[in-house]
């Protein structure tokens, strides 16, 4: 049953939607392309020299992020294909024996009736986004990272990449494979009138330098309050480094009103399709509205060249049962480490085995720890985490990762875990790097005492809230009329994912300020609104 337009027929019993969002060429002998993302530094290639490539399984040369869908003549196929980390996302769905391809996530899910997954909506709130290739709704699925797909006959679905396993080799050798890598990196990832996001961490700081050094003249941004470690630290640095650096203060946000705040989460969330949390991220396309940049270059990805989870969960030396309970209610976990007070206990039955299912999986392992745990890191967490955010902010300014760039990936390798710890690799690099430049004077962090931080953990064991100016902003959203028509109880279209009795109580304290808002009520508004958007598509939950 159809609902919605099917969109542009590409093959047989083939079609894509949303194609618009994408850049299209056309060559003279018939082949297609339709391009997502980033463009590659050699240019968005042509539907004939791309085919090539895929044929011969050389997709993983380009820098992510990106996706494509590409018509070859008639012997050649139908293809859907996506970036090595999977940083631009591409959805598919199957309808009868039609197949669906696209960048929007509602377009797929508005075409015939459709259920929201109990599971994804379940890993919204814990996780941050849907995981697994799951999305909000059960036909419509994320094609995987490095993935290649031929949607005609016959149907085969091909991965072109995966991390190679670790050959570590003298830490010298890894510092100057390492540093050659991103050299390069950068020098591709540039394009005139972008802009470096530059923060207080050591990646952006990473990225800034290999500009330098390449002789580059990069400018950079930083959004966040005036008196924010990033936007101070990012300000020292760019003077003392005598680059350009435009701030944008993020104060301004309390002037907009209610309704102002709806549209842009409202934006967001058909951005993104609901993968992520929108009170988290709405106000993403304000901000690329201040920026006077034709891009954003980010130094997201040099957690991985630091041993993220590996050394978090005590570096292979912790016994399981801890190394375990780290990932299933700690970083992995960054949303909601227990279920939120006001869902419904079939929703928590269900998704709770979901989630430990795919975290144990990464636990499966003792001698090669450290390769599992940079694997999830790259093809899981990025790809949910980054892929979203950068998928929706990606129609508004292009984004671009020098450290997840091919070469630089390919180092990861060749670096000793041991050398990783207390974050070697990037200070020694920056170290050398930084060379004859001047001295970069940063702002110190207070340090806060351990008992206050176990207090907030404890605090938020129910679902982690917003803090200060970001509780004022969420709140902002919630004010809103598209927020509080979505929030009315009777009307809810999802509401059986929730104990009413409980989240009247959770909303009322909320609205009146007796409470901080929740990123579990951010998780539910967007699974909410995500239910009107595909109109009468939608036909309730798969619980």
């Amino acid at each position: 049953m159809s609902i919605g337009n099917v969109g542009k027929k590409i093959g047989e019993q083939v079609y894509i939607t949303g194609e618009t969002i994408g850049i299209h060429k056309a060559d003279n002998k018939g082949r297609q392309i339709w391009w997502f993302g980033s463009d590659p530094s050699e240019g968005i290639p042509s539907p004939g020299a791309f085919i090539k490539d895929l044929q011969a399984k050389r997709l993983r040369k380009i820098a992510p992020p990106w996706a494509a869908v590409t018509v070859g003549k008639k012997d050649e196929g139908v293809w859907a294909c996506t970036d090595a980390i999977g940083l631009q996302h591409l959805f598919l769905r199957k309808v009868g024996k039609d197949t669906i391809v696209g960048p929007d996530v509602f377009k797929l899910a508005a075409h015939a009736p459709v259920y929201i997954d109990s599971i994804g909506a379940y890993e919204l709130f814990c996780m941050g986004n849907p995981q697994g290739g799951r999305t909000l709704f059960s036909d419509v699925r994320l094609i995987p990272p490095a993935t290649q797909i031929r949607l005609d006959t016959p149907y085969t679905v091909d991965t072109y990449w995966s991390l190679p396993q670790p050959s570590p080799g003298h830490p010298e050798h890894a510092i100057k494979t390492f540093i050659d890598a991103l050299i390069k990196a950068v020098t591709r990832s540039w394009r005139p009138g972008c802009a470096l996001e530059l923060t207080g961490g050591r990646d952006s700081m990473l990225n800034l330098l290999a500009y330098l050094k390449a002789g580059i003249p990069v400018k950079t941004w930083t959004h966040g309050l005036k008196g924010n470690f990033d936007m101070v630290a990012a300000r020292a640095r760019a003077k003392s480094l005598g680059v350009p650096h435009q701030p944008i203060f993020t104060e301004r946000l309390e002037k907009l009103s209610p309704f102002e705040a709806g549209n842009l989460a409202i934006n967001f969330l058909n951005a993104s399709g609901g993968q992520a949390n929108i009170l988290e991220y709405w106000h993403l396309r304000w901000i690329l509205q201040q920026l006077k940049a034709t891009g954003s270059i980010s130094g997201v990805g040099g957690e991985v060249f630091r041993g993220f989870y590996y050394e978090w969960t005590g570096r292979g030396v912790l016994p399981k049962y801890i190394t375990e309970l780290m990932l299933l209610r700690g970083k992995a976990r960054h949303s909601m480490p227990f279920p939120a007070s006001f869902l419904d206990k079939r929703f928590i039955q269900l998704g709770e085995p979901a989630v430990h299912d795919e975290l144990r999986q990464l636990l499966e392992y003792r001698k090669t720890s450290c390769h599992s745990l940079d694997a999830y890191y790259l093809a899981k967490r990025m790809h949910h985490f980054c892929g979203t955010t950068w998928s929706a902010t990606g129609r508004w300014r292009p984004v671009r990762a020098p450290l997840f760039d091919p070469d630089v990936i390919d180092c990861l390798s060749l670096v000793p875990i041991e050398f990783r710890f207390h974050s070697r690799l990037v200070d020694e690099v920056t170290r050398r790097l930084l060379g004859d430049l001047p001295s970069v004077s940063l702002p110190k962090l207070q340090k806060t005492r351990r008992i206050v931080r176990l207090y907030r953990k404890v605090r938020n064991a129910r679902g982690a809230v917003f803090r200060n100016f970001q509780n004022v902003t969420a709140r902002l959203v919630l004010n809103s009329p598209q927020a509080l028509v979505a929030l009315a109880l009777d009307d809810m279209r999802t509401g059986c994912l929730y104990n009413r009795s409980v989240l009247k109580r959770h909303i009322a304290k909320t609205t009146v300020g007796r409470q901080a808002v929740s990123m579990p009520l951010g998780a539910l508004l967007t699974i909410e609104l995500a239910a009107r958007a595909v109109g009468d598509a939608f036909r309730g939950i798969d619980i």
